[in-house]
C-alpha cells in the first residue's frame, strides 16, 4: 500500500496487530480499521478501500474508479496535521510528440528539427 515500486505487500492482520511497510501508514491503516469496526459493532455500515500504484500509475485509484458509487461520503487516509483537507494533489501526465525532416549533415538546412521544437515546447512549460 502506498509505496514504489516493487510493491512489496507486507501490509495485513496478524492476530491483534497490523503490519505495514512505513510506521505511519501502520497507524493510519490501524486507526481506520478500529473506526469501521466499531462502526459496525454500532450497525453502521462502513467499507475501507486501500489503493496501490500512488507513486507510478495510480492504477488503484483508476480501478476503484470504474466501480459504480456506492458511498456519500469519503474519508481520504493522507495526513494533513488534523486540518480538514477538501482536495488532494495531482498529476498531469502528457505526451508531447515532435515531428521534423531528416536531412543530410552536410545540408541541414534542408531538415527540420523535431528537437529544435521539444526544447522550444519545454521552455514554455518551464515558463
Amino acid at each position: 500500500m502506498d509505496t514504489v515500486p516493487p510493491f512489496i505487500f507486507i501490509f495485513g492482520r496478524y492476530g491483534p496487530h497490523l503490519r505495514a511497510r512505513v510506521l505511519r501508514r501502520q497507524r493510519n491503516y490501524a486507526a481506520q480499521v478500529a473506526a469501521a469496526e466499531k462502526l459496525r459493532a454500532e450497525g453502521i455500515y462502513a467499507g475501507l478501500l486501500f489503493v496501490v500504484g500512488e507513486e507510478r500509475d495510480s492504477l488503484g485509484a483508476k480501478v476503484a474508479n470504474e466501480q459504480p458509487p456506492g458511498s456519500r461520503f469519503l474519508v481520504n487516509g493522507e495526513p494533513t496535521e488534523n486540518h480538514i483537507a477538501t482536495a488532494s494533489k495531482g498529476a498531469l501526465r502528457v505526451e508531447l510528440i515532435a515531428e521534423g525532416k531528416m536531412a543530410h549533415s552536410a545540408y541541414p538546412e534542408l531538415g527540420e528539427s523535431a528537437i529544435d521544437k521539444l526544447l522550444t515546447a519545454l521552455e514554455r512549460l518551464a515558463r
